[in-house]
């Protein structure tokens, strides 16, 4: 994602790939708050920055360096935010012109730090610009052609040239079927080249228990032809979308030497995962997709080069179990909880709420539950009775620290007697000085205490340094029956 974000423009050329430790991204970060105030000077904002050309911008470069599958998501989010409509056959289109440059893990044999001493993303963008849109504004007031016109490639096998490129497509496949009729993703870059058309037979999981109960078992009826394929784990049903895509290969298949599978589900998975694995099935099983029809035994076949996902199943049998199907008890009935799964929009529409995106709540999919104004207005009065609640503590506990300071009994006519003139301000109140580290040091300060003035006219401060010209010197409104907290000046 750092590096679609400086393809994006939003970030100064070169931040995508400093390693965490080299001293060159505290720079960067110094030089970034400098550039943030400039901006605001010439009135840029990330809306003008934020355009078709820019998001385009960014999937192209996203399918060149083989990046992560989440990288679809945030960007389909992002671009609703900002009013642009991305939808998920985009991506496919632009993977399908776009060559893999970069050789870095888990597509390539390199790592980010190789690629960051090969020039890093610049190197990238410059070797795209044929196919990029070149006059997209960026937050250096730049292009993003003007910001890598002089980028230098130091390693021509990290960094591949649109002559000699890795793949001949993007890292990334997006899929359609009767299986995922909204989309699903894979990362074909890091797929097994003998799986990328595979028909097998489904070994179902029905959530994430369930596959950490069985996959391991001897007695799974499973070989290496099968197709994992896990339900409820997407926005909706782990609830969160979390990194599960990646399902383990049973142990049995792994002792007789099987490194991969064809693995199905609607969760995400880690950047630096591989394998064959489809992901972000839309709609997923909680929502009542096809993902939630599969059953064991079933032919599911997979084409990546067609971007075919298939579940070979009859109609008349997806009909009849659609029928049969109930969803499951929602995970939250209340609160937070409730609120994400009433509102947390589909993978292929980036998982954000329907309420975030700019654009009218009617062009989404995800309608807004009848149940959540209940909800608000629920939450609402409980907030105001836990307010007033605490206020009346408050109070209580105020008047039996003020009676304690005068040694009465808080309960008595005359402590509350006390407790009502100190609070109307006309009894003696010790430490009234706002600012607890002066009650902490003991400081008697009258009403007059604002207009307390050192010699020189400055404010008196507890705490020297700014307001008394710094070292030990030490000013003080009022004397104190304590001796003062010395200060320790690093």
């Amino acid at each position: 994602m750092a590096s679609m974000a400086e393809t994006l423009g939003m970030t100064l050329p070169g931040n995508a790939a400093i390693p965490a430790a080299d001293s060159r991204r505290m720079a960067l970060a110094e030089m970034s708050g400098r550039r943030i105030m400039e901006m605001v000077r010439e009135d840029l904002k990330p809306s003008k920055i934020l355009t078709r050309e820019a998001f385009d911008n960014a999937v192209r470069t996203g399918m060149a360096i083989g990046g992560s599958t989440n990288a679809i998501i945030h960007l389909i989010a992002m671009a609703g935010r900002a009013g642009v409509d991305l939808p998920l056959t985009r991506f496919d289109e632009l993977s399908r012109t776009t060559p893999m440059l970069l050789n870095v893990r888990p597509s390539g044999k390199y790592l980010m730090e190789d690629f960051f001493y090969a020039g890093g993303l610049p190197v990238v963008l410059k070797e795209l610009l044929p196919l990029l849109h070149g006059d997209a504004l960026t937050v250096t007031g730049k292009t993003i052609a003007e910001n890598n016109a002089e980028a230098v490639n130091y390693n021509a096998d990290v960094i591949r040239s649109l002559a000699m490129p890795i793949l001949n497509e993007g890292g990334t496949a997006i899929l359609t079927g009767n299986l995922c009729p909204n989309g699903a993703v894979l990362k074909q870059s890091a797929a097994s080249p003998h799986l990328l058309t595979h028909r097998g037979r489904a070994v179902v999981f029905e959530d994430h228990a369930d596959l950490h109960a069985r996959i391991d078992d001897p007695a799974l009826d499973v070989d290496e032809t099968c197709v994992l394929v896990l339900k409820r784990v997407g926005p909706k049903g782990a609830p969160g979308m979390p990194e599960w895509g990646a399902a383990p290969i049973p142990k049995k298949l792994l002792q007789r030497g099987v490194k991969d599978m064809v693995r199905i589900s609607d969760a995400r998975m880690s950047g630096t995962s591989y394998g064959t694995v489809v992901l972000h099935v839309s709609p997923e099983a909680e929502a009542g997709g096809p993902l939630a029809l599969v059953q064991n035994g079933d032919q599911i076949e997979l084409d990546i080069p067609n971007r075919r996902l298939t579940l070979r199943v009859p109609d008349e049998e997806l009909a009849r179990r659609r029928a049969q199907w109930k969803p499951r008890p929602p995970h939250f009935t209340r609160g937070y909880g409730r609120l994400f799964l009433d509102h947390v929009l589909q993978a292929h529409e980036g998982c954000d709420f329907d309420s975030s995106a700019a654009r009218p709540l009617s062009a989404l999919k995800t309608p807004r539950a009848p149940a959540t104004a209940r909800i608000l207005d629920s939450d609402r009065e409980n907030r105001a009775e836990a307010l007033k609640a605490k206020h009346r503590f408050d109070a209580r506990d105020r008047q039996r620290v003020r009676c304690r300071r005068f040694r009465v009994d808080h309960n008595s006519a005359e402590g509350k007697d006390a407790a009502a003139k100190d609070r109307e301000g006309r009894g003696p109140s010790p430490n009234r000085h706002p600012s607890p580290l002066y009650r902490r040091l003991g400081h008697r300060v009258g009403r007059d205490w604002p207009r307390a003035r050192s010699p020189a006219g400055r404010p008196r401060c507890a705490l020297g340094s700014a307001a008394t010209g710094g070292g030990r010197r030490t000013s003080h409104a009022v004397t104190s029956r304590r001796r003062p907290v010395p200060h320790t000046h690093s």
